[in-house]
């Protein structure tokens, strides 16, 4: 297959194959099972080349050849999700699959000769995004495009480099083979999550960062502020200590534990709060609040914020001069 400069590889897959929302979901038989009529699997028809390209392992068994995809091998590969599901304590390679969706549906498909819709499992790949960036996976069959071909199917493409010179060498490659053919729209799979998921995900992080950034702002000026007045107020009270011999870090240690009940009760607070609000807020954060990956950062923001708002008016409390401090106007 001809590649420009810059693809690493090339993929072709069905219509309805596109991580990770897949909507091809097909009546499934299993030799040997007995399951409910209603039974469904997500079923996508692909290339050998589909799994390399959206570095999907391949954890047993093999993938079909070029060779077995030309004569449209009634073969097929499974993720790993459908391998526990349906054979969990015995191998899943070398079973027999019938997949309703393989059958031809209109005149704008045409299937291969001889096409039952039963398909040998002959590999085992691991689990893709399939119904989307938060549910479940769902248990998914591939099998070669070639044992059913619609009228237009997308190719799927690695690349590097620049992607708009990529995409405007491979138009003028379709057009050598055939003027004639349409190509349709293109876009990157950043671009593919974000309409799926991420867009609405991100628009609520955003606001999410500018609030909070917001309110860390108001935080810290209020306790720097609060500090800065108590310090000015005690400022006879550090100069006596220190005339009388006590430490600059004996001076920080007191302003910093003065203010500690402050800001333990604060952090005591938000923790509340993030236990009460925790469903609220969960819809547009898509998770939990209530986990170590997201609490830790934020409150190590928090302690480092509140150290500096105490540290900055206590350093000069700390340092000044205790006769400065003393003086007495007349």
């Amino acid at each position: 297959m001809y590649r420009p400069f810059g693809v690493e590889s090339v993929a072709v897959a069905s219509a309805t194959t596109l991580p990770p929302l897949v909507f091809g979901r097909s009546r499934v038989e299993i030799a040997g099972k007995s399951l409910p009529d209603n039974e469904r699997v997500v079923m996508q028809t692909v290339s050998d080349d589909y799994f390399s390209t959206l570095r999907i392992p391949l954890l047993r068994g093999r993938v079909w050849t070029p060779a077995e995809a030309l004569r449209a091998a009634h073969v097929a590969v499974i993720n790993n999700t459908m391998a526990r599901q349906y054979w969990p304590d015995q191998d899943a390679i070398g079973q027999t699959l019938r997949l309703s969706n393989l059958k031809k549906a209109s005149i704008f498909q045409l299937d291969s000769p001889n096409n039952d819709q039963r398909v040998q499992v002959i590999g085992v790949v691991g689990d893709s995004k399939n119904a989307g960036l938060h549910d479940p996976v769902a248990p998914a069959a591939y099998a070669p495009y070639t044992l059913l071909v619609s009228d237009g199917f997308p190719l799927l493409t690695r690349t590097r480099g620049n992607q708009a010179a990529i995409v405007q060498e491979a138009r003028r490659a379709v057009a050598q083979v055939n003027g004639n053919q349409p190509v349709g729209p293109t876009y990157t799979l950043d671009d593919r999550l974000r309409s799926v998921g991420w867009a609405r995900q991100q628009f609520a992080a955003s606001l999410f960062l500018l609030f909070t950034g917001l309110a860390l702002l108001l935080a810290a000026v209020g306790l720097y502020s609060v500090v800065a007045c108590s310090v000015s107020e005690r400022a006879r009270e550090f100069g006596v200590r220190a005339a009388l011999g006590a430490s600059r870090a004996s001076i920080m240690v007191m302003v910093f534990r003065s203010f500690g009940s402050t800001v333990a009760f604060g952090f005591t607070g938000g923790l509340a709060a993030t236990a009460f609000l925790n469903r609220l807020i969960a819809p547009w954060t898509e998770s939990s609040l209530w986990n170590p990956v997201s609490l830790a950062p934020a409150f190590g923001i928090l302690i480092g914020v509140a150290f500096f708002s105490i540290m900055i008016p206590a350093h000069p409390a700390a340092c000044s001069d205790p006769m400065d401090a003393l003086h007495v106007e007349s």
